[in-house]
């Protein structure tokens, strides 16, 4: 199979967490309710990677249930850098012969520390921006496309990428990039979660990681 570019998502692909019940589960610790709002959370998440939500909604409606701050934040970094599949790792060297990105609808806040601590730089990733005012998240950069339905799909267009691509991930919004023209493949990712409905619709399926040194092979 001949490729050229590879697209990777990052929660519970490149992590085996999604980055955002991660900060949820940190923020809302000691709170009385705490299970039963970090259910809701993931019942959303589920939603919004399934296509049932958009992913714009799915996102706004998350971000309304804890508060986020600068610490939340840190040890946000410091557990989701524990959960790299250690496959990513193991395949960073034949990752590095092609042309390819992180393209995620997480946070650089938090992806972007936690990558290069494993020497990969933030010229090959995008996703959203979490915004700060005194120390408190006030949301995120709505310029950013990520931060929208579809925004994979632009941002995957505006690398101008030639040749063949492929987006592996876990979610309908990766998905999307196939069924949207943006690539030519869509490898479903299957380490940390199945998703019946997207993984049926994938060209291939990936166990973890060192399965794509046998497809690029």
């Amino acid at each position: 199979m001949q490729i050229q570019n590879i697209i990777i998502d990052f929660d519970s692909t490149i992590s085996g967490v999604e980055v955002l019940e991660e900060i949820g589960r940190i923020s809302l610790e000691g709170q009385e309710d705490k299970d039963r709002v970090l259910a809701e959370i993931e019942r959303i998440t589920n939603l919004g990677m399934t296509g049932v939500l958009s992913f714009e909604e799915s996102l706004t409606q998350r971000l309304s249930m804890f508060t986020i701050n600068e610490r939340v934040i840190q040890r946000a970094i410091q557990s989701v850098s524990s959960q790299i599949s250690p496959s990513f790792v193991a395949q960073l060297k034949l990752l590095n012969q092609y042309k390819w990105f992180v393209v995620s609808g997480g946070f650089l806040n938090i992806i972007v520390p936690v990558l290069e601590n494993i020497d990969v730089y933030s010229q090959c990733i995008r996703a959203n921006t979490l915004l700060f005012k005194n120390g408190i998240c006030v949301g995120v950069d709505s310029n950013n496309p990520l931060a929208h339905s579809n925004g994979k799909v632009e941002v995957v267009r505006s690398l101008a990428l030639e040749g063949a691509t492929v987006m592996i991930g876990d979610g309908s919004t990766d998905l999307a990039v196939k069924t949207a023209g943006a690539c030519r493949y869509f490898w479903y990712y299957q380490e940390f979660v199945d998703r019946e409905v997207v993984r049926m619709q994938a060209d291939k399926v990936l166990k973890d990681f060192n399965d794509i040194a046998v497809l690029l092979n």
